[in-house]
């Protein structure tokens, strides 16, 4: 990888009779040297390789906001209470949405959510372990990974003991 920078730097020419400087457009700074044209390379910033992201971004924004206000205009509008009541499974609704739920299922729901969390935690741990194992940082990593695994199965154990996991 050429790394230039293009920037006017005068560069004394190097002959017999004194002369007016020449000026560098393109100077590579690792090699310390003046190159010419045919070696001058484009090089890129670091916010050149966001380009392809923010281009990806704003093709989705594009397209799904696109895609809402197409339906929105084209769309027919003709609301009927069979379309404007609510949906549950092809079936009648049965009572009041509004009814509420036992705490016992958002108790559940934030333990799978918790558990799920800390399960993600593994992969990067599993995928840089290798590398670390070559700097000889393995061993107390794996040994953090396994305090780590028993305080989330000590969790686990507490939380069945208590019955939080009983769905009745």
């Amino acid at each position: 990888m050429n790394h230039t920078v293009n920037c006017a730097i005068s560069v004394p020419f190097e002959g017999t009779f004194p002369r007016i400087f020449d000026t560098c457009q393109n100077f590579d700074v690792l090699n310390n040297r003046c190159l010419n044209a045919s070696e001058a390379v484009i090089t890129s910033t670091v916010m050149d390789s966001y380009i392809p992201l923010l281009m990806l971004f704003a093709i989705g924004i594009g397209l799904s906001g696109g895609f809402v206000l197409l339906s929105h205009f084209i769309g027919t509008k003709k609301p009927t209470p069979e379309k404007m009541g609510p949906y549950e499974c092809g079936l009648d609704p049965i009572g009041t949405p509004r009814q509420r739920f036992s705490v016992k299922f958002y108790l559940v729901a934030m333990l799978f959510i918790l558990f799920d969390i800390e399960v993600v935690f593994l992969y990067p741990w599993a995928q840089l372990f290798r590398e670390f194992k070559l700097v000889g940082l393995g061993p107390l990593l794996f040994t953090e990974m396994v305090v780590f695994l028993g305080v989330l199965g000590l969790g686990l154990v507490y939380v069945w003991k208590r019955g939080a996991l009983e769905w009745e």
